[in-house]
């Protein structure tokens, strides 16, 4: 699977994250973030293994929540975890749902775009 790092920054630096490949049974800790997509003509830039990448305003708000100063956090997410245009590889993955939750340290919910 895919596991995406939230590398730890303060709130007004850019948000910047790095995808990386991870297999076999001694899997890292990682917390898992269903979400909903949200519209998709809605996009904000993030950085992803360096490069500029699009991601809808949902999924860039749940980033920023999720980021902290001092700590990076691995999390599995559907939207860059999975290539979303391979459907075969979709296919795969949504086979592996079950697995790939239940390895998770939790699921993590993120309930309003409003700030608190």
């Amino acid at each position: 699977i895919r596991l995406v790092t939230i590398h730890c920054r303060s709130d007004e630096a850019p948000i910047s994250c790095s995808l990386s490949i991870v297999s076999g049974d001694n899997l890292p800790d990682y917390e898992a973030l269903p979400y909903v997509w949200g519209c998709q003509d809605d996009y904000q830039m993030i950085e992803l293994n360096g490069m500029a990448w699009h991601v809808t305003r949902n999924l860039f708000f749940a980033l920023s929540r999720l980021r902290s100063p001092d700590k990076d956090r691995t999390v599995w997410i559907d939207a860059l975890s999975i290539n979303q245009v391979n459907i075969p590889e979709i296919n795969v993955q949504v086979m592996r749902l079950c697995t790939i939750y239940s390895r998770a340290s939790c699921a993590l919910i993120c309930l309003s775009l409003e700030d608190r």
